[in-house]
């Protein structure tokens, strides 16, 4: 497969696309010669858009298909611990993380996503010193908008680490667990 020192008439790109296209991170390789006798390789790689840490290690991309964890680069995307099921990663978990990585709040404020034992969601937020309860992935937006609202006019004012928990599972209402002393 390598084309150094060989005529153009020996090098086959179709047999490069397809190694190059073995690799993992790779969605696409495009290889062609020029009459001036240069190789092109031009490749697309596969964007990750969330992290599973757990039992199985890996990131689902923007097509939702499950790739591996490269050993010597990492992906700045939301990560998700806990029991979390391939099918859950490229559905509900896969909806919630774009959602995060469309906002920029959220985005930069939910550090991590644990599935617990019960298979209720636990956020952990990058400032504040406590645990949002989510409950399950429906109607997010909605809760995670009156979290913001809570955040806005709640915290701002009683300070960011008064709570241990703040729950959202109920329907309009956020309930908190005041930190014991």
């Amino acid at each position: 497969l390598n084309p150094i020192g060989k005529t153009l008439s020996r090098i086959r790109t179709k047999s490069i696309e397809d190694e190059v296209e073995k690799h993992p991170m790779v969605r696409r390789a495009e290889c062609y010669k020029t009459p001036d006798g240069t190789v092109y390789i031009s490749i697309v790689q596969r964007t990750p858009v969330l992290r599973v840490v757990g039992e199985d290690d890996y990131y689902v991309d923007d097509l939702r298909k499950t790739m591996p964890v490269s050993p010597n680069h990492a992906a700045y995307v939301p990560v998700f611990t806990g029991r979390v099921t391939k099918k859950m990663a490229t559905g509900s978990i896969y909806d919630f993380a774009q959602y995060l990585n469309k906002d920029e709040f959220w985005g930069n404020q939910i550090d991590q996503i644990n599935i617990n034992q019960d298979m209720k969601v636990e956020l952990v937020p990058r400032v504040g010193n406590h645990i949002i309860m989510l409950g399950s992935f429906d109607r997010f937006e909605q809760k995670l908008e009156k979290l913001r609202k809570f955040y806005l006019y709640g915290l701002n004012e009683i300070g960011w680490n008064a709570y241990s928990k703040i729950d959202l599972q109920y329907r309009d209402q956020v309930v908190c667990t005041r930190k014991s002393n």
